[in-house]
């Protein structure tokens, strides 16, 4: 029995994880192919729009907008960051001052797989290190943004703002949405994580269902519609 439960964690545990890689390598290739098809390429050409549309014609009332919307979204990175952090200190607080037998011996009744102390370790610390690599994202979308806010309102000039392009904001403000993209994409690592403690089977199964639904809703359906093939395969500048 202990070996079959062994071997359960052996196979659906990297079969899972290796499940969420391959589809996000292949997001990743799809988005370098075909960006316009996926939420990820629209939302950053409906980005580079608006920031176009604020820099060319640079008022009040548009600088105004532009900063409460950078505000709103550096705002929720300060939450989500904030989360991450305290989800990092509880769980280094597990690791440090709650004994792992007494974890073990609460969840051993729950667990469909192998329940020793050196895996219920391992899941632990993995769960810390999501929380950890999402704080750092958050954290790095946060100085993005902010750098956006300032950029976004100074009038494009050669003398007053040498350097200074529409393109460079767009570029920021993309990085910016990619580093809070996959800091959100660590904490839906953690579903299948968490659900590790009640065993392989919960997590494989959490895997699997994962990508069936981000397989939907990473992509943009209504820009296959009204998008042409050409603008479809039209890369980021």
């Amino acid at each position: 029995m202990v070996y079959h439960n062994a071997l359960l964690d052996a196979v659906l545990v990297p079969a899972g994880l290796l499940l969420l890689a391959s589809y996000h390598v292949w997001l990743l290739a799809q988005i370098k192919r075909r960006p316009l098809a996926t939420v990820f390429g629209a939302a950053h050409a409906n980005r580079r729009t608006w920031v176009q549309c604020v820099m060319k014609d640079s008022n009040a009332t548009n600088g105004m907008l532009a900063v409460q919307s950078l505000r709103n979204s550096i705002m929720a990175c300060v939450l989500l960051a904030s989360t991450s952090a305290i989800g990092a200190v509880a769980i280094a607080t597990i690791l440090t001052s709650i004994r792992l037998d007494n974890l073990q011996e609460a969840l051993s009744s729950l667990t469909i797989g192998s329940a020793s102390s050196d895996l219920l370790l391992l899941k632990v610390f993995c769960i810390f290190l999501c929380f950890l690599f999402a704080f750092l994202c958050h954290t790095q979308a946060i100085r993005f943004l902010s750098h956006v806010n300032f950029l976004i309102t100074i009038p494009i000039d050669p003398v007053t703002s040498p350097g200074l392009s529409i393109a460079y904001v767009q570029r920021v403000l993309a990085r910016g949405d990619n580093f809070l993209t996959v800091g959100n994409r660590s904490f839906y690592f953690l579903l299948p994580l968490a659900l590790w403690f009640f065993g392989p089977i919960p997590m494989f199964l959490s895997s699997v269902i994962m990508v069936a639904v981000l397989s939907i809703s990473d992509f943009s359906r209504d820009f296959l519609v009204i998008l042409t093939p050409e603008a479809l395969t039209r890369q980021d500048p």
